[in-house]
């Protein structure tokens, strides 16, 4: 696991896990930043931050954002790499892709479809096939005011315009699928090839891996019979802009927004 701090480097190596990985407490951190200790008890969660040259503000982030992604097999949830947006028909969408390809920005934008944003970078899905809020952040690409949130991995961290704590189910998944010279275009993802494009965007996938397999398949695989479409664009052509306005004339051919 790496995690990029733009003015906060990590200066060793990552400390791995300690104690009981497959239990619920677990203990971990990044050498000469910050440790983490989580006690998953009880449906409670506590956990203890001990600051090893990160700054209170910081670590609190890599919490938020880093850590508790990580954990989140522990408490019976599998996460994907990727953004929940709430539909305006009900449900939501997931939309995935690999880091970089914006979508956060994407995202972003289509919260001008009336679609609103339930969680950033990591959507948790139950075995119900429900997405669970994340934290009440986004990092987005695009420039942001500075609200005092800090920045992470690069990137301004902003507060969600409407925070949602009511898990929603997945109505849709969309994959954003980038590629040098490829023409902007929707298609639709079906069976084996569905679950291969899911399982390619779990988060942390070599994390907890005996814990979190059963799970992770049976939701790969529920999610596959779901509306999986995949956005082929290159993003040297075509903006965060128009990637967003292909969803959300998807979204709409479909009869969910």
């Amino acid at each position: 696991m790496e995690c990029g701090w733009d003015h906060a480097p990590v200066a060793g190596p990552v400390a791995g896990w300690v104690g009981r990985p497959a239990g619920r407490e677990i203990e971990l951190g990044w050498g000469g930043y910050a440790k983490y200790q989580l006690d998953l008890h009880d449906g409670s969660a506590r956990s203890s931050i001990t600051l090893d040259g990160a700054t209170a503000t910081d670590a609190s982030l890599a919490l938020m954002l880093t850590v508790l992604p990580i954990v989140l097999p522990l408490i019976d949830l599998e996460p994907l790499h990727g953004s929940a947006m709430g539909l305006p028909q009900g449900g939501a969408a997931l939309l995935l892709g690999r880091s970089g390809v914006g979508k956060s920005t994407t995202a972003a934008i289509l919260e001008d479809e009336r679609l609103v944003r339930l969680s950033d970078d990591v959507s948790a899905v139950d075995e119900e096939l429900r997405v669970w809020s994340g934290p009440p952040l986004f990092a987005p690409l695009r420039d942001a005011q500075d609200v005092g949130w800090g920045r992470y991995d690069g990137k301004m961290v902003v507060p969600m315009k409407d925070a949602r704590v009511r898990a929603l189910p997945v109505r849709a998944v969309v994959v954003l699928d980038p590629a040098k010279g490829g023409t902007l275009n929707t298609s639709r993802s079906r069976g084996f090839e569905a679950v291969r494009r899911v399982l390619e965007n779990v988060r942390s996938p070599t994390r907890l891996v005996e814990r979190r397999q059963k799970l992770q398949l049976h939701v790969a695989s529920e999610l596959a019979r779901t509306d999986v479409a995949v956005v082929s664009f290159d993003r040297e052509h075509h903006p965060p802009t128009a990637v967003a306005q292909a969803i959300a004339d998807l979204f709409r051919s479909r009869g969910i927004a």
